[in-house]
């Protein structure tokens, strides 16, 4: 007869992963503590000892500095048309005025 009881389920155990390298303050591997080494024309900068990718450029930064420039732009060109738009009625006002 059995006891009742569910047999016992040995643990699991995983292995943790690493923490990704990473450049310190120094510009260095974090892992290495080698100099990183410039690629990509400037865009990125890299473990030459582990190739780690240790920094790259944020291109995403660079596109929403443009869009908001390209949106203040437009916003000022649509100012100007709005202006011109009203100078012209005020000029037909005055037409009207004196015919």
């Amino acid at each position: 007869m059995t006891s009742g009881k569910e047999p016992r389920v040995a643990p699991i155990f995983k292995q943790q992963v690493p923490p990704a390298p990473h450049m310190t303050s120094r510009g260095a591997c974090s892992d290495c503590q080698i100099p990183a080494i410039i690629a990509g024309d400037g865009d990125m900068k890299i473990c030459p000892r582990c190739y780690a990718l240790l920094w790259r450029r944020d291109y995403s930064a660079e596109e929403r500095l443009k869009r908001q420039e390209a949106t203040r732009i437009a916003a000022a060109a649509a100012a100007v048309r709005r202006a011109e738009k009203e100078a012209q009625r005020q000029l037909d006002r005055e037409i009207e005025i004196k015919k």
